[in-house]
Parts: structure tokens; sequence; C-alpha cells
């Protein structure tokens, strides 16, 4: 099998959606990027406006204080500063809401070229000197400019090593990251094999033996559910046909591929019989792995968002909160002026 060709290559010359598509990508990396720095910033604001705060509290609300004076600095200093530290808290929150918003269209990408990656395409009827037969290609474009079969595999796959390579996931909890690189370096090393070559021959053995073939993560996904019809063509992988498996239909045994030949070809296996044998258990794992990416970050999206939506709730209450309490201390302190006054 030839080398399968990187996504730039796959859709080239092919307009400028899937173009398009690529940049997308790289925007939506950079969105990713762009939050991190703004949750460092966010992180760091917090912290400061937290360690102001006690130092405040520690100084003017100490034991000892006067009731008066200790209110006083409570409305004058503390709270004041009270409202500052909730306020950056609501942004840290913020950020890191629009973080995982970012890593989830990002990884939204991601899962839908997973769920396409084993798209087989249009086929076309060809014919050969043994009969007909089908063929087509394992990558195209559809009108939206969304590639698909093998193109949309390598879309899975770099947008995965991206991910695993890259300190994109860096905003995440430890644990959180430990799943995600796990799931994610499983993933990317699943390969598989046609048996070697001395294992396989033709219906006539005057063919010989065909190569052992490795199949890399994309082939894989590709391969696993559309082997027991389809395989990679012979000379180019754009293609792929069925050429090896329908001896019935004229096109003769000596196209068909066995494997464990015997004398009774009712009881031979078939290439493509082996590599669905082969191919759909590393399949399962994939989708095992992904399943576990994909629920392991949006718990923790759900996480994030109701720690938003409490910061938000908590801000606004201490607003709230805040106003009540200076208008009481007006209220209170026009009561002492007007008992005064009445003297």
């Amino acid at each position: 099998m030839n080398e399968v060709m990187n996504i730039e290559e796959m859709v080239a010359g092919k307009g400028n959606k899937p173009q398009g598509i690529i940049s997308g990508r790289q925007s939506l990396v950079e969105d990713i990027q762009n939050s991190l720095a703004e949750m460092e910033v966010a992180q760091e604001n917090a912290a400061e406006a937290k360690a102001e705060l006690d130092r405040l509290i520690g100084e003017k609300l100490h034991d000892g204080v006067d009731p008066f004076v200790a209110m006083m600095n409570a409305m004058l200093y503390v709270v004041p500063q009270l409202m500052k530290y909730k306020e950056e808290k609501l942004v840290e929150k913020t950020v890191a809401f629009e973080y995982i918003n970012s890593l989830n269209a990002y990884m939204a990408e991601t899962q839908k070229n997973f769920a396409i990656s084993a798209d087989a395409g249009e086929t076309s009827d060809k014919t050969n000197g043994y009969g007909m037969y089908q063929e087509g290609n394992t990558s195209y474009v559809d009108e939206n400019g969304m590639v698909h079969g093998l193109a949309a595999g390598r879309g899975y796959e770099a947008n995965l090593k991206i991910l695993s390579a890259g300190d994109l996931l860096s905003g995440l909890p430890g644990d959180i990251q430990d799943v995600m690189n796990d799931a994610m370096s499983t993933i990317l090393g699943l390969k598989t094999s046609t048996p070697d070559a001395g294992d396989w021959v033709k219906g006539d053995s005057q063919y010989g033996k065909v190569a052992k073939t490795e199949y890399n993560l994309s082939e894989t996904l590709w391969g696993g559910l559309n082997t027991p019809k389809w395989r990679m063509g012979e000379g180019t992988e754009a293609q792929f046909d069925n050429n090896m498996y329908d001896p019935m239909n004229g096109q003769g045994l000596a196209n068909f591929d066995y494997f464990n030949q015997d004398s009774d070809p009712a009881g031979n296996s078939t290439e493509s019989s082996y590599l669905a044998s082969e191919l759909l258990p590393v399949v399962d794992q994939a989708v095992t792995q992904n399943a576990v990416m994909t629920s392991t970050l949006n718990g923790y999206s759900k996480k994030v968002e109701s720690e938003f939506k409490f910061e938000m709730e908590n801000y606004n209450t201490i607003v709230s909160l805040n106003g009540l309490m200076y208008q009481d201390q007006l209220n209170l302190n026009n009561t002492h002026i007007t008992r005064l006054r009445a003297r």
C-alpha cells in the first residue's frame, strides 16, 4: 500500500472549502491558546485580590478594634475589596468557561471527523477481464466542504496529535489531563496488519504471495467498517475496490485472495474476512477510548459551567446585599442625626 497522504495533501486541488476547514481548525487552536493566556492572567488577578482582602481583614477587623471603627473599616475598605475579589473570581470563572467552550468546539470538529472516517463514499461500476466490479474514492469532499473517509480519519488523527503534543489541555485539572492523554495515546497507537507474506496465496498458485500491509489509525478506522466489502486498491490508495472479494460475479478465482488455502475453496478464509476479524476489535478500542475522552471532557465541562453560574449568582447576591447594607447604614445614620437635632 502506498503511503497515505496527510489531510492537506488529500484535499489539495479540490477547491477552497477544504482549505477553509484547515484554517478553521487553526482558528480553533488559536481560540484555545488565547483562552489559556487570559485564564493565567485572570487567576493571577484573583490571587492578588484575595491576598489584599486577607490583609485588610487582618488589619481592619482584628480583635480589640472598636466596633464602630470596625464597621466603618468594613464599609470603607474590606467590603469594597471583597467586591473586587469576587469580581476577579467571576472573571476567572468566565475565562475558564470560555476556554472549555473553545476546547469543546475543537473536540466537536474532532468527533465529526471520527464519525465520518469510515465513510466509503460513492462507487462506480468498472470492468476488467473477469467482469464487472465497483470502484470509488476512499476520501472525498461533500457539498458542505467536509472531507470524508480516510481524509476525515487523517483530520481526526491530526487533531489528537495537536491536543496531545501541545499545551492545549493545560487549562484542565491534572487528573482530567491524565485521562484525556491516556485515551489519546491509546487511540494514536492503534494499528493492524495483514498476515505475513508467506501466509497469503492466490486462488491460482501462479500469482504467488502478497506482501504484508500495515494499517495505520486512519486506515484502520476506515477499513474496520468497510473491509467486509472493500479493501485498499492496488496502485493508488485514493481508490478502493471489491475486485478481490467477489469471484462469483464473473471475476474468477485468479483475482481472489485466500488465507490458509486448502483443497476445498469453500473452507478457505478470504482476505476480507481476515481483515474484518483483525480490524474490528481495534476499531472497538478506538470507539471505547474516544468515548472515555469525550465523556470525561463533557463531565468536566458541566462542572465548569455550574461553577461559573454559581460565581455569577454569588456575585449578584453580594452586590445586592452590599447595596442594602449601605442603605441600612444611611438610614441608621439619618435616625441618629434626626434624634440629635430634635434635642
